[in-house]
C-alpha cells in the first residue's frame, strides 16, 4: 500500500521510534531491535477516525502489520467486518476507513507505566478522532484507579473524570475486549464494536 506521510508528522515519529529504541528503562528492552511501531508507518491513515490501542506486541516480533501474523489480523478482521467498520478483511481497506491499530508497550513484555509517555507522544502526533482499548492491560493505561474489572468498562466510553490528566486529550475513549483472548464470546466483542461503529462510521 503506497501513501505519503507529512513530513512533519514522518520526523516526529521517526524521532518517537529513535526514543523507543533508545530505552533502556527495562531489561526487557535490551537488545529488542525488531520494534513493530517502525512497520506500521505505512499503514496510518491521513486521518485516524479510530486508534485501536492493544496490550503489547508479541514476543516472537510477528506482527499485524508485517503480515506474519495471521491469527491476531484475522481475528481482528473478522470483528471489524461483522462491525461494519470494514466490508472485506483486508489492511488495505482497515486503514481506507481509517483505522489504525497501536500498543501500549512498544516492546514484549513491557511495563505499562514505563511505555505509557511514548503512548502519549503517539497520540499527541496522530490525533485520532477515537480511541479503543483491546483489553485489560491496555485500558489500565488510561484509568486513573489501578483496581477494576474490564467487564464494567467493556462496550462503552469511558467517562472523561475517569481518565488520568496526562491522557485525557478530550479523545473520547472506548473500551473493548481483546479479540482473541475470553472471557466473552466473540459475538459479544462484535456487539460492542457495532456500538462504536455507529458513532463513528
Amino acid at each position: 500500500m503506497k501513501r505519503v506521510m507529512r513530513p512533519t508528522t514522518l520526523r516526529r515519529l521517526n524521532q518517537l521510534h529513535q526514543s523507543i529504541e533508545n530505552c533502556v528503562v527495562c531489561d526487557v528492552n535490551r537488545g529488542f531491535k525488531n520494534y513493530p511501531f517502525r512497520k506500521s508507518y505505512r499503514w496510518i491513515p491521513e486521518r485516524i477516525k479510530i486508534m485501536f490501542i492493544a496490550e503489547d506486541p508479541p514476543p516472537s516480533g510477528k506482527y499485524i502489520y508485517d503480515g506474519t501474523n495471521e491469527k491476531f489480523t484475522l481475528g481482528i478482521l473478522k470483528l471489524m467486518k461483522e462491525a461494519g467498520l470494514i466490508s472485506t478483511m483486508r489492511l488495505e481497506e482497515f486503514t481506507r476507513n481509517g483505522l489504525y491499530l497501536t500498543d501500549v508497550v512498544k516492546c514484549p513484555k513491557g511495563k505499562v507505566n514505563h511505555c505509557v509517555r511514548f503512548l502519549v507522544e503517539e497520540i499527541k502526533i496522530l490525533n485520532p478522532d477515537f480511541i479503543c482499548t483491546l483489553g485489560k492491560k491496555a485500558l489500565s493505561a488510561f484509568l486513573k484507579q489501578k483496581d477494576f474489572k474490564l467487564s464494567d468498562y467493556a462496550g462503552r466510553f469511558i467517562p472523561t473524570n475517569e481518565i488520568k490528566p496526562e491522557l485525557n486529550f478530550g479523545i473520547p475513549i472506548f473500551s473493548c475486549y481483546f479479540p482473541l483472548k475470553y472471557p466473552v464470546k466473540m459475538s459479544i466483542k462484535g456487539k460492542h464494536l457495532k456500538k462504536l461503529a455507529h458513532r463513528v462510521m
